[in-house]
């Protein structure tokens, strides 16, 4: 890793950045339809296991497996869907807990 060099004082230093996945957590995807004010179920459901897909694979690029859940599908006024996921580690995979 190459050192980082503060602008002002000209100290160097390196930096490691860590990011951590809590056992639980909850992301909301919102979706605005086209000027019909709809959706296709095929492209809702489509659209929905994507982000399930995307969510996994940075778990996984993380070392960590998740399991993701949706915990809620919400339709406002302007035709605007929100899903809720539930995001939850999972250990069974990641070896956790294992003998």
């Amino acid at each position: 890793m190459s050192a980082i060099k503060c602008p002002a004082c000209g100290h160097q230093f390196a930096a490691t950045l860590k990011a951590t996945i809590p056992d639980e957590q909850r992301i909301t995807m919102s979706l605005t339809p086209n000027q019909s004010g709809m959706f296709e179920a095929r492209t809702l459901g489509q659209t929905i296991d994507g982000f399930r897909k995307t969510l996994q694979l940075i778990g996984k690029d993380m070392g960590t497996p998740l399991s993701v859940f949706v915990e809620s599908i919400k339709q406002h006024d302007d035709g605007e869907i929100a899903v809720g996921f539930l995001l939850l580690q999972n250990k069974a995979k990641a070896g956790v807990g294992r003998e």
